[in-house]
């Protein structure tokens, strides 16, 4: 199993993730988005922001603002197609198979980095302006980030088995 065919995986399966958003939120009654979470931080934390090409310019900065969205996606696909690559080496190097051990990566992260978005209800830029809500000590947010990290696990598990 390659580290390649991981990150295709995990790229998929953070796209698949983003683009359901809308309908996990609807249903269990939650304004958060990950996706926007992340292009939020990107666009306007005004040092991450300089990571971005062109952010240097005031008007280019505003722009990449209202592209939020589209800049939180492609982070995210990135991050997934490194968990997917992460998930790939792990199989092999265990010896579990990929939807055990693309279980057991990605609920470990999530558990693991879930108690950080009490840093992030405090100093995440967008929060000032009330575009992003309070996750911790949210049950909700922890289930839907539950459901959407089970999601993404059974989607690389699976799509490590199909390749």
């Amino acid at each position: 199993m390659s580290v390649g065919r991981g990150c295709v995986a995990g790229g998929v399966a953070a796209a698949l993730w983003g683009v359901q958003e809308p309908l996990d939120r609807h249903l269990m009654g939650t304004s958060f988005s990950d996706v926007s979470f992340l292009g939020k931080l990107l666009t306007r934390d005004p040092v991450l922001s300089l990571l971005l090409p062109g952010a240097k310019n005031e008007a280019k900065r505003a722009q990449l603002a209202s592209n939020s969205w589209r800049v939180g996606m492609l982070c995210h696909m990135l991050n997934g197609a490194a968990v997917g690559g992460l998930i790939s080496l792990v199989s092999r190097r265990s010896g579990w198979g990929p939807m055990k051990a693309s279980m057991a990566v990605i609920m470990t992260e999530h558990v693991a980095t879930y108690p950080l978005t009490y840093w992030s209800d405090r100093y995440h830029p967008a929060r000032k302006e009330g575009d992003v809500g309070p996750v911790f000590d949210r049950p909700r947010e922890f289930a839907v980030a539950t459901w959407r990290h089970i999601l993404f696990g059974l989607v690389v598990g699976l799509g490590l088995k199909a390749m």
